[in-house]
């Protein structure tokens, strides 16, 4: 089984012209492509490499021989690249960086917000490192909450809470009644984040491609509800139907072609008739099966 987003050790089982295939084992159907500028020269059919996989731009399982600054499951400190409206892109070393959406954001945020509740609880303060370490933390991702399904900029009663606590935090560590001044905002920001992680929200894909084409005033104006289902909505009519109905069409034709070229003899038809056939390896239709499932 392939493992996105961890290292494996995989066979050679196909040379092509833009790459090699990998798998577990000769006879397996599920492949990941090495793409030609990282395949090492004089590799042979069965030889065996230790790949990451990852998906690329186009959201397609793919494999490295680079070796990431993090994989599944481990910890890492990762500069961010840039920031969207759908989330920050941190570099962790491969062609694509590494997406992390603002609600991940916002639960890193809850964790530290309990953490720093339960050390004002406890009376733990007195390990100023650690308290420190959390207020630095909260301060760098004060300005993450820029999300219409999370935390919008016209909510002041989330943004002022989340000011209050940077503002108290270094002084909690000397004066007991700001200790439980910032213990109450604490336990309000938890709230305003636990029913803000709790909002349903579209998917990743519906609402970046309405972010680039759709209007943000409209959006604004809408309740959550209307918000979800216009983003839904737009995403389906306007970008995945129709991508789809594209794909079933170029499938169908390309089926048809590879029959046709099957049956010929002639150099070029053959040539052609391969062609095809590596995209027909790939298992197309079942792709879209699974596509149109979703």
């Amino acid at each position: 089984m392939l493992k996105l987003g961890e290292k494996q050790k995989l066979q050679v089982v196909k040379k092509v012209d833009f790459g090699i295939y990998l798998a577990e084992r000769e006879d397996d159907e599920t492949r990941v492509l090495l793409p030609k500028k990282q395949v090492p020269e004089g590799i042979r059919i069965g030889d065996e490499l230790t790949v990451f996989l990852y998906k690329d731009s186009k959201d397609r399982l793919i494999s490295t021989l680079t070796e990431p600054k993090l994989t599944l499951g481990g910890l890492a400190v990762l500069k961010v690249g840039q920031v969207g409206k759908i989330g920050a892109f941190l570099d962790w070393g491969l062609e694509k960086d590494l997406f992390l959406p603002y609600k991940e954001q916002t639960k890193r945020v809850q964790e530290d917000a309990q953490l720093m509740e339960q050390m004002l609880i406890a009376e733990q303060t007195a390990d100023r490192k650690e308290f420190g370490r959390l207020l630095k933390d909260l301060r760098q991702m004060q300005n993450n909450f820029d999300h219409e399904f999370l935390v919008s900029k016209e909510d002041q009663e989330f943004h002022s809470t989340y000011d209050t606590i940077l503002r108290l935090g270094m002084k909690a560590l000397n004066a007991p009644d700001q200790k439980l001044l910032l213990q109450s905002e604490t336990e309000n920001l938890l709230a305003l984040l636990k029913e803000n992680l709790e909002k349903e929200e579209p998917k990743i894909e519906a609402l970046t491609f309405y972010y680039q084409l759709g209007s943000d005033q409209e959006l604004a104006q809408l309740p959550p509800a209307e918000k979800l289902e216009k983003i839904t909505y737009f995403y389906e009519r306007e970008f995945r139907q129709p991508i789809l109905q594209l794909l079933e069409n170029g499938i169908s034709r390309a089926g048809q072609l590879k029959d046709i070229y099957e049956a010929a003899t002639d150099r070029a038809s053959r040539k052609k008739y391969e062609m095809l056939q590596v995209l027909f390896d790939g298992q197309p239709e079942h792709i879209l099966e699974q596509l149109m499932e979703e």
